[in-house]
């Protein structure tokens, strides 16, 4: 079995420092800051990820998860709740804890999910 891929595209670097140590059990997280949004999906071209993750604005990151029907987890300014693009549908995620532990949970349960069912 492969390891599982989660990429933080244009987050904080404390944000993907807490992803990759509390999902390493789970999977890979990568963080990833390109300079460009153009940058960011010519290297997301060239891997096979599972999940991606990306603070504020998603649009071209958006158009490259539904085509690749890749998990996306949006976490927004504080007042705003996670959302999952999951199935080209977007969910609000809130189950009260902070954002990093919301999208850990999102990304634990769809990976591992997603393992129970390849």
């Amino acid at each position: 079995m492969s390891e599982s891929v989660a990429i933080a595209v244009h987050t904080s670097p404390l944000m993907a420092e807490v992803l990759a140590s509390s999902l390493g059990q789970v999977g890979c997280v990568s963080a990833v800051r390109p300079a460009t949004a153009a940058r960011s999906l010519a290297f997301l071209e060239w891997r096979v990820v599972d999940a991606l993750v990306v603070e504020g604005d998603v649009a071209e990151i958006e158009r490259f998860a539904r085509a690749s029907n890749v998990l996306l987890v949006q976490v927004g300014e504080s007042a705003q709740p996670v959302r999952m693009l999951r199935d080209g549908c977007w969910e609000e995620v809130a189950n009260g804890a902070t954002a990093w532990e919301t999208v850990r949970d999102v990304l634990a349960c769809e990976i591992l999910g997603s393992r129970g069912r390849g």
